[in-house]
């Protein structure tokens, strides 16, 4: 997948899907998928996106189960 198509997916912008995978950023997720290079280009591997996008799904899940005190 290319960056573009990650973001659309995640419905995250351009300067976000950098910092979030950026160790030295306050948004850095260690969680976010790495970039592969392919020739000149990046791209992300597809099972991986969608691997990030259910444990997102996950973290929603257990914040609604959990009562907050």
């Amino acid at each position: 997948m290319r960056r573009k198509e990650v973001q659309e997916v995640l419905s995250i912008g351009r300067t976000t899907s950098y910092e979030m995978g950026d160790r030295r950023s306050p948004r850095f997720d260690p969680n976010f998928p790495r970039p592969i290079r392919i020739g000149n280009s990046v791209g992300f591997i597809a099972r991986e996106v969608e691997a990030y996008l259910a444990h997102l799904m996950q973290l929603r899940s257990a914040d609604v189960e959990t009562p907050q005190r």
